[in-house]
């Protein structure tokens, strides 16, 4: 099982990835998280770490990719239930935001 520090220290490279655009790391880093959060059997927060990189897909127009990980993000967020109904209509709304991309392309 990993240290929750490194999970940090790997979101937090992410996140900067991220507001520096640099897609590809930021998505290498999101996916070796993901593989450590998946290894705790959180459903919310495997929902969480996979929304976030579907938003940084998006923005970069990786349509594909961005679509797997918020439909994902989505059926996770769903078997929560009320608690991360909010979260779920986030991935919800970034997928019709996907699609609609997709079909104009």
């Amino acid at each position: 099982m990993p240290h929750l520090g490194s999970i940090f220290q790997l979101w937090t490279k992410s996140v900067f990835g991220g507001i520096l655009k640099d897609y590809i790391s930021a998505l290498e880093h999101y996916r070796e998280a993901i593989q450590y959060i998946d290894a705790l059997g959180d459903p919310f927060k495997a929902a969480f770490h996979r929304l976030n990189p579907a938003f940084i897909l998006y923005d970069a127009k990786i349509l594909p990719e961005a679509k797997e990980f918020a439909q994902y993000a989505l059926k996770k967020f769903r078997e929560c239930g009320k608690f991360a109904a909010d979260d779920a209509q986030k991935a919800q709304n970034l997928l019709e935001l996907i699609e609609k991309d997709i079909m104009s392309a």
